[in-house]
């Protein structure tokens, strides 16, 4: 079946992703937190007269943090032809795509998984190949990360809150949680998730034995957490914050930028805060008391972006 180009256009959205609890532990099978966020991103498909596929692309959010260099601008564009290439036996020829990223770029809220379902779903929307997403946004994703766990695809792909484990096959296990509030501060440059995954596994050849202890503990605590959300259990789940965060900083991915803001967040009155997402730079996160967004103002104090999320 090719496309139909009486038809005008293909829509799609992805959603951003918040990992609550389980970072680069995920990766060697132990499970995660992860949530979907409201915002993420949006494409747009239509046919084109180009002789090749072009992709227009906008980031809405601050920082702004736009593909400038040309690394970045040729990683992006590699990856839209990964996904398009997956729908070839779909289409009759080039497409234009639209896509615009309404998350902050590379600070670990999952703006490439996000753009590369809104990609996937815009083209499966206009030529009906609905088979096609899940492969087209692997696609996508292993051009930015190299061998992604699939945390950040079930987020996008998903939304909504899920207990994760980077098993054979894929399990995930929606988590049902009262309401809870959560604060997300870009207190850091953007990093590369891919060159943050690989530090990992370097330190992890040279101290093989520590490591795994470390990857068990990340685990353990993702394990209480869920109990934790499912009971409601807002200061153990703070706690549980606080604990993943140091494990993390021995795993060697926080910075002082990270450590600083998860001080303040604690001292301005949070249940606890961790980094999010691969470290190296990017945010935080950190859960709110009820109501109370005095942790948001010591951020903003600070000259960091902050939001305030439900989930």
């Amino acid at each position: 079946m090719s496309t139909d180009l009486s038809e005008p256009e293909g829509r799609g959205t992805g959603a951003g992703k918040l990992i609550l609890f389980g970072e680069h532990a995920v990766v060697y099978g132990a499970p995660a937190i992860v949530a979907g966020l409201p915002d993420g991103a949006r494409a747009v498909a239509r046919p084109t007269s180009s002789e090749t596929s072009t992709l227009t692309f906008d980031a809405t959010r601050e920082p702004s943090s736009e593909p400038t260099s040309k690394t970045e601008r040729d990683t992006v564009e590699r990856a839209f032809r990964a996904i398009c290439e997956v729908f070839d036996d779909r289409l009759d020829g080039p497409v234009e795509v639209t896509v615009t990223v309404d998350l902050p770029i590379g600070v670990g809220l999952g703006s490439s998984a996000a753009f590369s379902v809104a990609i996937a779903r815009a083209l499966a929307d206009w030529t009906g190949a609905d088979d096609h997403i899940e492969r087209g946004v692997e696609a996508g994703e292993s051009v930015f990360h190299g061998n992604p766990s699939g945390i950040d695809q079930l987020a996008a792909t998903e939304g909504g809150l899920h207990f994760f484990t980077n098993s054979d096959p894929l399990q995930a296990t929606s988590l049902d949680s009262p309401d809870l509030e959560v604060g997300i501060c870009v207190a850091g440059p953007p990093a590369s998730t891919r060159e943050m995954v690989e530090n990992v596994a370097r330190r992890r050849e040279h101290e093989p034995d520590l490591f795994e202890h470390l990857e068990l503990l990340i685990g353990d605590v993702a394990r209480a957490a869920s109990a934790a959300l499912r009971e409601g259990d807002e200061a153990r789940i703070g706690e549980l914050m606080d604990i993943n965060h140091g494990a993390l900083a021995s795993l060697g991915v926080t910075t002082s930028e990270l450590d600083e803001a998860c001080h303040v967040a604690r001292e301005a009155g949070a249940r606890g805060a961790k980094l999010t997402g691969a470290g190296g730079g990017g945010c935080i996160c950190a859960l709110l008391p009820d109501g109370d967004h005095s942790v948001l103002e010591a951020w903003r104090d600070r000259g960091w972006s902050a939001a305030c999320y439900q989930l």
